[in-house]
């Protein structure tokens, strides 16, 4: 058997941008757990509330499919509209009221 060199190693090549940041502290669960639940406590009605909307619009989603099941290719297809149409955009309203909720940033309704 031949060896054969390995081949020469080719210099780092400069990074153009700025200099990379300080690396990010440690996670700490508890100061995560204590800022969502002072979060809460603060803003309980409206998340709560909101909550509530989410759930309620979903049972109401629930009924309309289960009334297009009749016909199994178009419940299926009506269910698929109302998640992606729908219940995404209303998870990431959700998801971001809670992050404004973290920020202490006003809330409304109108967020979700």
């Amino acid at each position: 058997m031949s060896s054969i060199p390995p081949p020469p190693e080719a210099p780092p090549i400069p990074y153009p941008g700025p200099p990379p940041a300080a690396p990010l502290p440690a996670f700490d669960f508890g100061a995560a757990y204590s800022i969502g639940w002072e979060a809460l406590t603060r803003n309980y009605g409206i998340l709560v509330g909101c909550v509530a909307i989410y759930a309620g619009l979903q049972l109401a989603s629930l009924l309309v499919e289960t009334v297009f099941n009749v016909i199994p290719i178009l419940g299926s297809l009506v269910s698929i509209a109302i998640t992606i149409f729908f219940f995404a955009p209303l998870q990431a309203g959700l998801a971001y009221l809670g992050v404004k909720a973290c920020r202490r940033e006003p809330l409304g309704v109108a967020g979700l």
